[in-house]
């Protein structure tokens, strides 16, 4: 079952960021009341914001950010900065590290680069380790992946995934909790 809440900012001054931020966080409250009972909030809820990086200039392997990408980069570090972010993992590619990196400087969390070394559906099985390993329990993680693999790691997380393309403003917040099934919201990031 998942959620979809569509988050629209048309200038900074009618909707500041903040309140952006305020919908990250009550979307992740939401899920995690239809998680939880009282047994298992014993428990530790783990929870992944997966994001497509940021709007890139052009086809080429290693191609950087365009100006509305480090735009959109620096929203994601304004929305997420007083979430309680934990860990920033992102691919080795530039346009990736080049989102994750305004979250990076704003929370002082180094980026984690976990790259994908020609073999796709490898890179998502480590991830998807890593994410649901007991060194993450308790944790907000942030991944900053590709329109390709977003779908591939909901699957792998346990999560319903999506068809069709990945576009640049979905940000896909998942709730991991063992012995549950994963839980999923989409939010919309426009600006």
């Amino acid at each position: 079952m998942g959620l979809f809440v569509i988050i629209s900012v048309m200038n900074k001054k009618e909707f500041p960021h903040l309140i952006l931020t305020y919908f990250v966080i009550m979307a992740l409250a939401l899920i995690d009341i239809g998680c939880q009972t009282p047994v298992e909030s014993e428990g530790q809820v783990t929870w992944v914001i997966l994001v497509r990086h940021a709007e890139k200039t052009g086809e080429e392997v290693d191609a950087p950010l365009t100006e509305q990408g480090q735009k959109r980069a620096q929203v994601l570090a304004e929305m997420l900065l007083e979430a309680g972010v934990k860990t920033i993992y992102a691919t080795q590619f530039r346009r990736n590290q080049m989102t994750a990196q305004p979250l990076s400087e704003e929370t002082g969390i180094p980026v984690t680069t976990l790259p994908i070394e020609g073999n796709t559906a490898e890179h998502v099985r480590q991830l998807a380790a890593l994410l649901k390993s007991k060194s993450h329990a308790g944790e907000l993680i942030v991944c900053i992946e590709h329109s390709n693999t977003i779908p591939l790691i909901l699957t792998e997380l346990g999560a319903e995934s999506i068809e069709g393309y990945v576009d640049y403003p979905q940000m896909f917040i998942i709730v991991l909790k063992e012995g549950k099934p994963a839980e999923r919201i989409i939010l919309r990031y426009d600006f």
